[in-house]
């Protein structure tokens, strides 16, 4: 294990394009997203389900229906969360070696491409566009990026827990950013990528 520099864990709850971040996951607060369960499935990446990029629903095609400026708010925090929980496993990775983080890493990274597909489809502007890996265009999210590296790289054990707290808090937020959608693309979107965090929570222990 490698030597790691000590960095400061507090971080306060800062409202983020439409999201609240804490030191442990994401918070709900005054906004579209509300918190809503899923139940876990069997661990590893998503396969077979229709999602390919560039192809079919995720391929160059118009936008389905209008989306309000909440919910493309939202559409671009979530793809900050998605490169979130990619840099920190990439991360966590480096530190312990262990191949959850590397197998996850590359999931989360194709998640963050659909959303980016999403993006482009509805005009919206991509926060992660030309950041470095552990780079954020909002400081809050670079402030929780540092936060979660620093309890992973205590141990295996916290690691796991971090990886735990991340999809915990994406299932939510996805579940709730799903609601009163009438984007038939984003919804599905939405939905397959709650169901690969329950797979990836799993994987987790969770």
């Amino acid at each position: 294990m490698r030597t790691r520099t000590a960095i400061g864990t507090a971080v306060a709850a800062t409202a983020i394009g439409g999201l609240l971040f804490t030191s442990g996951a994401v918070a709900v607060a005054d906004h579209p997203i509300r918190n809503a369960g899923t139940t876990g499935v069997s661990a590893g990446p998503c396969r077979g389900s229709g999602f390919a990029e560039g192809s079919g629903m995720m391929g160059a095609r118009p936008a389905s229906a209008p989306l309000t400026t909440q919910q493309k708010t939202t559409l671009a925090a979530l793809a900050e969360e998605e490169k979130l929980a990619h840099d920190v496993y990439v991360a966590l990775d480096a530190d312990n070696g262990d191949a959850r983080f590397s197998r996850i890493a590359t999931a989360e990274q194709g998640h963050l491409s659909m959303l980016r597909t999403l993006m482009a489809r509805y005009d919206v502007t991509d926060p992660t566009a030309g950041q470095a890996a552990g780079a954020f265009r909002s400081s809050a999210v670079a402030r929780h990026y540092t936060d979660l590296v620093a309890r992973g790289t205590k141990s295996l054990a916290a690691a796991l827990e971090v990886g735990r707290s991340i999809e915990r808090a994406d299932i939510t937020d996805l579940n709730a950013a799903g609601q009163h959608l009438e984007a038939a693309d984003v919804s599905m979107v939405y939905a397959h990528l709650s169901m690969a965090s329950a797979q990836h929570l799993r994987a987790f222990g969770g």
